[in-house]
Formats: structure tokens, C-alpha cells, sequence
């Protein structure tokens, strides 16, 4: 198996046939190989883990956290560092209450210069279409500008869409 840097792999505590890399990768010892992520609905990576023959969908985000910071409490869920669903190193998770979490998202929108984390705009795109609409540009001329469809347009002018601002 290809590992490279400091990345550890460790037997997952309860799957003992998968053995968990540090960089968020699983690898399957029945199959000897690195197994294939798939996104489930929210956007979280996840892979399909065997155990006494049953099938089970696991998210990968959890099993790196079970088998490297131990078991979560009731009382918590998985804080992704950085706000990427699809970053699960271990450097970038952490076991945490929903507080933390949403402390975080707080944290990455103005740590990022204004953008928030898969949004197609940013804030000065923001400010500028509301200055665009209706004096100089179309709804559809600034939808087309920025890939952004024009009922996006009339809620951003309207407050309805980044009303925050």
C-alpha cells in the first residue's frame, strides 16, 4: 500500500479488516487496495465497509476520528477544521459540540476574505450587483456576468439573498 509522508494508517477499532490512513483514506485488507469514496447527499465523502457479511455506508470523516482521537460522545459531532466536506485529515477534524461547529463556520466566512466557502460569489460581488441592478445591467446580463441564475439577482437586491450584508 502507498504511503508517503507523514501520514499513519491504524486499524479502525470496530471494522478490524479496514485499516484508516491519517489522510482520510481507507484500505480495504480483503480487497488489498485503497477503497473508492462516494458523496452521500450532504456532500460528505463516505465508502461501503463489510462486517460479518453486512454492507454498511460509513462516512469517512467519522471513521478517521473513531480510530485516531477514539470514540465520540452522545453530546457531539464532526467539526471539519476548515469547512471542506471532502478535506477529512485528521489535522483537519476534531470531535465537537454543535456550538463549536457553528463557531467555526463563523470563523472560516471572515477568514476568507469575504467569501463564503462554496458560494459563487464573494462580498464585493455582492455589493457590485447591488449597485449594477437595475441602473446599468439586466437582471440577466449580471445573472450571465457572474454564472448566477436572475432570481438569485432580485434576491440578492431585495435582501432576501445575503440580507446579512
Amino acid at each position: 500500500m502507498p504511503l508517503s509522508g507523514k501520514k499513519m494508517l491504524k486499524k479502525h477499532p470496530e471494522y478490524s479488516s479496514y485499516l484508516v490512513c491519517s489522510d482520510g483514506r481507507v484500505w480495504s485488507q480483503n480487497a488489498d487496495r485503497f477503497l473508492i469514496p462516494q458523496k452521500d447527499k450532504d456532500g460528505y465523502l463516505c465508502v461501503g465497509l463489510r462486517q460479518e457479511n453486512k454492507p454498511r455506508t460509513r462516512k469517512i470523516h467519522q471513521l478517521v476520528l473513531e480510530t485516531f482521537a477514539g470514540e465520540r460522545r452522545k453530546t457531539q459531532g464532526t467539526r471539519h477544521l476548515d469547512g471542506n466536506k471532502e478535506n477529512n485529515n485528521l489535522s483537519n477534524l476534531r470531535w465537537g459540540t454543535h456550538k463549536e461547529n457553528m463557531l467555526d463556520e463563523r470563523r472560516i466566512v471572515k477568514n476568507d476574505k469575504g467569501r463564503i466557502l462554496r458560494s459563487k460569489l464573494c462580498v464585493a460581488y455582492v455589493l457590485e450587483i447591488r449597485k449594477l441592478y437595475p441602473v446599468t445591467c439586466t437582471a440577466k446580463e449580471i445573472a450571465t456576468r457572474y454564472g448566477i441564475t436572475r432570481t438569485h439577482v432580485y434576491e440578492i437586491k431585495s435582501g432576501k439573498s445575503w440580507g446579512w450584508l
